[in-house]
């Protein structure tokens, strides 16, 4: 998935390490960030809460379901609270990327938040 701004090879390699039919990687927020299918009879539905939807559509199968449970799969970026999460934890070319187009941490009641400088962003796909 593209909008997985912490994933890392070594995340990758756990994800396709499994053995089983299916390999779920959930998202905050009840969707299927990341899978793994080894069989043709598992279908793919990334709409609303699609991790149980995907566990259910293995076990209806019959086929074997491995989750990994990373927070690095876990992240993705549906709002500005989840660049925030980027900004924090993360050490790649979005991470990297953020800063140079105005957005900074903010902390606000003991929570981590994002900010936008007042600058002009583009619409440029960090490299």
């Amino acid at each position: 998935m593209a909008d997985v701004p912490l994933i890392t090879a070594e995340t990758l390699t756990k994800l396709f390490a499994g053995n089983d039919d299916v390999v779920l990687a959930r998202g905050i927020g009840g969707g299927t960030n990341a899978l793994v299918s080894r069989t043709t009879d598992f279908t793919v539905d990334y709409h609303g809460n699609s991790y149980l939807d995907h566990r259910t559509a293995a076990e209806e199968t019959g086929a074997t379901v491995t989750e990994i449970d990373s927070y690095r799969l876990g992240l993705d970026v549906d709002g500005p609270n989840d660049l925030a999460e980027s900004l924090l934890h993360g050490d790649g070319s979005a991470t990297q990327w953020l800063p140079e187009r105005g957005f900074q941490l903010i902390s606000n009641n003991g929570r981590s938040n994002v900010q936008r400088a007042d600058t002009t962003v583009t619409d440029e796909i960090p490299q």
